[in-house]
């Protein structure tokens, strides 16, 4: 089985073994920034909102700062995160087949005011810092610039390997993180976003084009083995900015071993056409469902 170990892609692309709860393999994780935005969750509005809660995350526990690009309805704005540490979290997941566990590193919740109601339509960190992260390395690096993830604000591809709608009826999360809904307390901090210019140009086609996969490698099972029903894995990957394939690993198992050891080796033998932001060749991840079917 190939695996891809090290990949290098410009700038700088950050690598570690690490083992994962899903009882299926080690799996490497590349890291193309320190950090990554989650969500915004709106708390003072439905449709549009001037408060929004939403956190950093990353694969590893670390301290990090981070100035995060947020797209709205009504135009760009900063939002200057200070330090603020990554603790290890453990989600629950309903898969298909059975419950799986995966260890995941994120900050509490962070509190962040517009100007006025808006309506947040993505987010990105452009650039960010971890001091104290040995294992990836950023410590060395100081203050990371990061581009915006292949695909920001585009569609989701539509290809041979089916996206994800990881909040759709396959696969619900157990245990979901409550404190993002609640309003601030008083002596929480509050971070003021302020206006900026777009973070880069749209001049062009299409600014924006998510991971796709370009050449697809079935999946095949050992000799003398079989599935009884239909089945599937989704893997993750981590697509170089040159379309070089830096890391595979099982995100959402099927009740298989063999199935899923068969579709994550179809996946590393796959090829993969990069995606692009504001223009641009950008690196990125995005999950790809592998089916068998008999």
């Amino acid at each position: 089985m190939k695996r891809v170990i090290f990949g290098l892609v410009a700038p700088f692309v950050a690598l570690l073994a690490l083992g994962l709860t899903t009882g299926t393999r080690a799996s490497a994780a590349v890291e193309f920034c320190p950090a990554t935005a989650g969500a915004f969750h709106p708390l003072d509005g439905k449709n549009a909102a001037a408060l929004y809660s939403f956190t950093l995350k990353a694969y590893s526990a670390r301290h990090v700062t981070a100035d995060v690009a947020v797209q709205t309805n009504t135009g760009w704005y900063d939002v200057q995160v200070p330090s603020t540490a990554l603790v290890p979290r453990v989600q629950t997941w309903q898969g298909p087949a059975a419950e799986f566990k995966r260890r995941t590193f994120s900050s509490d919740a962070l509190y962040v005011r517009f100007p006025s109601a808006v309506k947040v339509l993505g987010a990105f960190v452009r650039s960010a810092a971890a001091p104290d992260d040995t294992l990836f390395g950023w410590a060395d690096r100081g203050t990371f610039m990061c581009q915006a993830p292949a695909g920001f604000g585009a569609p989701a591809p539509q290809d041979a390997y089916q996206s994800n709608d990881i909040n759709g009826t396959s696969v619900h999360l157990l245990n979901p993180r409550t404190d993002l809904d609640r309003m601030p307390s008083a002596q929480a901090p509050v971070i003021v976003a302020t206006s900026m210019p777009a973070p880069g140009t749209t001049d062009c086609p299409t600014p924006s084009t998510p991971i796709t996969v370009k050449r697809t490698v079935q999946p095949l099972l050992p000799e003398g083995y079989t599935v009884s029903h239909r089945a599937w894995t989704d893997i993750r990957v981590a697509v170089g900015a040159d379309g070089t394939l830096e890391d595979a690993g099982i995100w959402v198992p099927s009740d298989n071993t063999n199935f899923n050891k068969a579709a994550l080796q179809a996946v590393t033998l796959s090829t993969f056409s990069p995606g692009s932001s504001f223009c641009e060749p950008a690196p990125g991840t995005r999950i790809v469902r592998v089916y068998y079917n008999f």
